[in-house]
């Protein structure tokens, strides 16, 4: 009984979410990879390997447009797995919301900003406040 390795996934996860592919499908795809992956043994992927993957999905669902949302609940859960995400997580989920046409999308970016303040104790470079003060304005 194989089962793929932790470095397998995130190859795999990686290469779906830097697709050019406009289509959520590929993201759909993806994303049940990384449930499969996270629902694997604890001990099975490094936690090195598991922010890898968690940033790759941040990143692949924030381009193109694909879903704030989303990228916005794997930055949180991220987050309560205790790992911490970096400022280039922050700003690929900011900038996703600046772009959203979804409602309060400004309001949704400000509360990233303020989880990565806040929550993680990270500090901001120039490139989010920038998105920040984007979503703000109509």
């Amino acid at each position: 009984n194989m089962k793929p390795s932790a470095h397998s996934f995130k190859v795999v996860i990686d290469s779906l979410a830097k697709s050019e592919d406009d289509d959520e499908n590929t993201m759909d795809k993806a994303d049940a990879l990384f449930a499969r992956m996270k629902n694997l043994d604890k001990d099975y992927a490094s936690e090195k390997n598991m922010k890898d993957v968690y940033t790759s999905m941040i990143i692949g669902w924030s381009n193109n447009n694909r879903n704030a949302a989303k990228a916005d609940e794997i930055l949180r859960d991220m987050v309560d797995q205790n790992m911490t995400p970096d400022v280039i997580c922050f700003n690929k989920v900011i900038d996703a919301w600046t772009r959203s046409a979804v409602p309060h999308s400004g309001q949704k970016a400000s509360d990233v900003f303020q989880l990565m303040e806040e929550g993680c104790g990270l500090v901001p470079d120039e490139r989010i406040y920038t998105a920040v003060i984007k979503s703000l304005v109509p």
